[in-house]
């Protein structure tokens, strides 16, 4: 028996990966959400995709921000916390992918990506240690912003602000 025989779909080389990777965006642009979450899942699938680092955290990053996405319109509890659970997973394998002590504002984006992912999911299971996470993840995210990029700075006090005003809520309840 071959390998294809064994996996009838070859694996993917590195221009199909990048060709996945643009048609998964495009489809993000056009609002087809539901196909580049197919098109995210193909190219998780694609062993090419390692030998491409920069694409596979952009990969990790886009599909993670897409679950966050998909979470929001989902009213099924089971289906909310699987849904999170995956865009959590996505967006911590982005992060560990990219250096920690270097600006790249795609970092930023991820990891406050993944602070409202922790936030989202403390807001629907009550862990109290969702809600830490999701500080310590803007923390990354603050420690290598430039100090003259005011906007990355605003959005991410906004964000903490909403975790704050949380545990504000937690503890004076109304």
């Amino acid at each position: 028996m071959t390998a294809n025989a064994l996996n009838p779909r070859p694996n993917a080389d590195a221009e199909a990966v990048l060709a996945l990777l643009a048609s998964a965006e495009a489809h993000i642009r056009a609002d087809r959400l539901d196909e580049a979450s197919a098109q995210y899942r193909l190219l998780l699938e694609e062993s090419a995709l390692d030998q491409l680092p920069a694409a596979r955290i952009e990969v990790f990053a886009n599909y993670g921000a897409l679950l966050l996405h998909e979470a929001r319109l989902t009213e099924d509890e089971a289906e909310l916390r699987r849904t999170l659970d995956q865009a959590i997973d996505m967006l911590t394998r982005a992060r560990a992918g990219r250096r920690r002590d270097e600006f790249n504002r795609n970092s930023v984006i991820s990891d406050t990506n993944l602070a409202l992912a922790y936030f989202q999911r403390h807001v629907a299971t009550g862990n109290h240690a969702d809600l830490m996470s999701a500080h310590l993840a803007l923390d990354g995210a603050e420690a290598v912003i430039p100090a003259d990029d005011r906007d990355l700075h605003d959005w991410v006090r906004s964000i903490r602000d909403l975790l704050v005003d949380q545990a504000d809520r937690r503890r004076n309840p109304r």
